[in-house]
Order: C-alpha cells, then structure tokens, then sequence
C-alpha cells in the first residue's frame, strides 16, 4: 500500500497511462470473451490489427503526458538552453550548423542514412553540436563515436538491424527493447568511449527526463565512464510501461529516468536545440504530420504515417529489407535537403 501510495504521488501522469492501458487490456478480453458466445473466434489477423491500433494509441497518449509535462520543466529548460547560448557566445565560438535527432523507435536506420550523408557532405564533423532523444540520442552517440573509430555508421546499422532482429524473434519490441539495447550497447561501446564523447569538441547531448521528484530535463554530455553511456542510452529509451516491461522508468545516476521525449518541448519532437546558430533535424516521420515545428528539417515527405508508427513500436518489427530501404532513403533525403541550401 505504501509503494502503490508513494507512486502515485511522484509519477501521477504516468500511472494515469497505465491505468488507461489496463482499461484498453480489459476491453480487449471482453470483446474476445463476446466473440466466442456468439460461436465467433476471433481471426489472427484482426488480434494483430486491434493490438496495432492499441500501440498506435498508447504512443499518442504518451504524447499527450509530454504535453502536460511540459509546463512543469520548461523554466528548466529556458534556462539551460540561454545558459548554453551565452556560453557559446562569451566563448565566440558558436558553431554555425548543429545537428539534432528526433525520437524514432526501431526507426532509427533513417538517421543513420541521413547522418552519414550529412558527414560525408561535409555537414557534420567533431565540430558540429550533436543532440537527440532516445533513437535519436543512440544516433548522435553513435555518429560521433565514428568520428574518432568504432563504431562506424555501417556497423551501427547492422547493430540496429540485430535490435529489430531480436524484438522480431520474440514477438514485438515491448518488454523486448531494453534487453535488445543492452546488449548491443554492450557490444559497440568500449572503454575509450566516455572520454571520446566527453572530450569531442562540440557537445553530444542526450536528452533524458529525471524525477527529482518532479519531471526534470536532463541534456547529458559528460560522461563518467563506459557504463554511464550505457545507461544514458537505456534511460532516453525508455517509454514507460513499454520499454521494460511493466516498469515505467530505469535508473540514471540515482534518479529514476524515463525517454528524452518528455525533456523537449513539444514542437521539437524529442529534437533538443543545440548551441549552433542554426540547427538541423532529423526525423524518420513526415514532420507536418508529427507536429515537428522547425526551419531546418530532413524527413521524408511521402511516408504513411501509420506505417512508420507501427514499424517504430515494433508491432510488429519490419523486415531487415525494409529498414535497409530506410537507411538508403534517409541517406537521399538528407542529399536532397543540402541540395535545396
């Protein structure tokens, strides 16, 4: 009792989801239990299609308690992002272009495409400000690890693809995902990647909300050691009741953590700002569609937006084929954009 009454106090808006969510489970045994009174068995294919639909909708309220989050921790981020500002500029150094990922789910191939080009254009380099929020942050670490080494943006496609891969074998991405993240952390960083990350020129950022007990922002760019990345990545992943199964966050330098989404205003999509005078996005979704509001987008433009949601929630996880197509087309969308600059 005294747990159940201390979680409402300090995750009220996340209890308000999981409440939401046991209602939607409860509707969906009784539409089952009505269906075989009647003799009817309800077919495969409309199981799967009712639980896509029910993901589709448990990720827009998630959007929605980002939403009320919002007010709570935008002092906090005002402050941080002129904090930043007047550092840039006391230094004079303020990049001209920085890049920022947004969220994407098992999405995240697009931006990997798109960051490569983005490098190879000469776009990006260890002087560009990188930042983004759980894909997204997987993709910013990544892509400035590959600056320095490993691993490259081929071998962190591959690494997405065994993700997708691993949440296939078992059914979907929920409950599936941390595990799948772990292990790959695991496997692409080492014991110089604190310090390559730390130590790069221009910041990489990873958005994360903490509870301290309230919502609070958190932009990490500094990092202890090997296991604090890790644990960086897992904490901006996290979609509550989603990521590790019931649980609704993780742990990140003693507080309790959950997806950098909620650390980002509304508008960015999980995209932080960065130090630059101009900042680039990069998201696997059609902006207009997603309510991404910024100048300086690279997005596809002619995706179905259901598709690519359920493709990012892994309900269920596409085929490695077509995450390679999303690689190649974030690849082409980012030559696309610096071909109209």
């Amino acid at each position: 009792m005294y747990h159940s009454r201390l979680a409402a106090e300090r995750f009220p808006s996340l209890l308000a989801v999981s409440s939401l969510g046991a209602l939607r489970d409860s509707a969906s045994t009784a539409h089952v239990q009505r269906s075989r009174l009647i003799g009817k068995q309800p077919s495969r294919f409309a199981t799967r299609n009712h639980m896509t639909k029910s993901l589709l909708a448990f990720h827009l309220l998630l959007m929605r308690v980002a939403a009320a989050l919002a007010p709570r921790v935008g002092g906090v981020r005002a402050a941080t992002t002129a904090r930043l500002a007047a550092a840039a500029q006391a230094s004079n150094a303020q990049p001209d272009v920085g890049i920022s990922f947004t969220v994407g789910g098992l999405l995240f191939p697009y931006q990997l495409g798109a960051a490569k080009a983005l490098y190879e254009a000469g776009v990006a380099s260890p002087a560009t400000p990188l930042a983004g929020a759980s894909s997204g942050a997987i993709v910013a670490v990544v892509a400035a690890l590959s600056e320095t080494g490993s691993p490259s943006l081929d071998e962190s496609l591959e690494a997405a693809l065994r993700v997708n891969g691993y949440c296939r074998d078992r059914g979907g991405m929920r409950g599936q995902y941390y595990d799948a993240l772990s292990l790959e952390a695991d496997r692409l960083l080492d014991g110089t990647s604190a310090t390559r990350l730390s130590e790069r020129p221009s910041p990489v950022s990873v958005a994360i909300t903490q509870f301290k007990p309230l919502p609070t922002p958190l932009l990490a760019s500094s990092f202890a050691d090997q296991d604090d990345v890790k644990r960086a990545l897992l904490a901006t992943s996290c979609i509550p009741f989603y990521f590790k199964g019931l649980r609704p966050y993780v742990t990140f330098r003693g507080a309790p953590a959950v997806d950098g989404f909620f650390a980002v205003e509304r508008r960015c999509f999980g995209a932080p700002d960065t130090n630059a005078r101009r900042t680039i996005r990069v998201c696997p979704f059609p902006a207009a569609s997603i309510g991404l509001e910024a100048d300086d987008v690279i997005a596809p433009s002619d995706a179905s937006l259901g598709s690519l949601l359920q493709c990012a929630l892994g309900a269920p996880p596409a085929p490695d084929s077509y995450l390679e197509g999303l690689f190649a087309r974030g690849a082409a969308d980012a030559e696309k954009f610096l071909d109209k600059l």
